[in-house]
């Protein structure tokens, strides 16, 4: 399978498919910085930068962490998706009518629900021949210490074979895949560490993380802004897997 990450950021998705398997063909990122190392990272694949003027590319899975500024809970008093950040979703709609992947991943603030906005964005797949699943997933999940919690919405094309009693978000198969990638992470935890990352968190925000790596200042501020608004890879990977295991079972 072959995967298209739209707001793309510094790649949280693309990481997510690679863990489970799947190729990034293209990527759609404005942010100068974000799209540079993405260029770096996938050499061979296509990068575009304006939402408003991309092409897409056919693909098995789309991936769309479109901006959340105007539904987020920070912003109580945000337009929602007729926010000029948020908006964004209509022209990635577009894209996805025009080019037909079998899925699309869409990750944004659960706000989405309690302010009905899903229902607009359950109204387009609709228009465009999809049915959808959604569920609200925390990083906790994973045993990180914090919350985060993202709304992931997975829809699937209307052409797709799906059984009577088949479903993307299937408790069983989300609880297999979710212990192998808990697993996974503590073993990675076990492994010796040469950085200790509080050390260096607050050497960036006191300003003194520069002279200790000799990296410009604004190279660091983008570098930790990039992860900070990424999709958490392990939650991407569980998306990923789970249409696998659909796609196999469905088709």
């Amino acid at each position: 399978m072959t995967h298209a990450g739209f707001f793309e950021g510094i790649g949280g998705f693309t990481l997510g498919a690679q863990r489970a398997g799947i190729e990034t063909i293209y990527t759609c990122e404005i942010d100068e910085y974000r799209h540079n190392w993405l260029k770096y990272y996938l050499p061979h694949a296509i990068h575009e930068r304006d939402i408003n003027k991309a092409q897409g590319i056919r693909a098995d899975i789309y991936t769309a962490g479109f901006p959340c500024q105007d539904t987020s809970r920070a912003n109580p008093r945000g337009k929602g998706l007729q926010g000029e950040r948020s908006g964004l979703f209509y022209p990635f709609m577009d894209i996805v009518c025009r080019n037909k992947p079998r899925y699309v991943i869409l990750e944004n603030s659960p706000m989405l629900i309690y302010r009905k906005e899903l229902l607009h964005i359950l109204r387009e797949f609709t228009k465009c021949g999809y049915n959808a699943e959604w569920q609200v997933i925390s990083k906790r999940a994973f045993a990180y210490p914090d919350e985060r919690e993202r709304l992931i919405l997975i829809a699937y094309s209307k052409e797709i074979g799906r059984s009577d009693y088949s479903q993307i978000f299937c408790k069983t198969y989300y609880q297999i895949i979710r212990q192998q990638i808990t697993e996974r992470l503590e073993l990675e935890k076990s492994r010796p560490k040469h950085l200790d990352s509080e050390k260096i968190w607050q050497k960036f925000i006191t300003g003194t993380l520069q002279a200790d790596t000799g990296l410009p200042q604004e190279l660091v501020k983008n570098e930790i802004a990039g992860y900070g608004d990424a999709i958490c890879p392990d939650v991407a990977q569980l998306a990923f897997e789970l249409i696998k295991i659909f796609d196999k079972n469905n088709t």
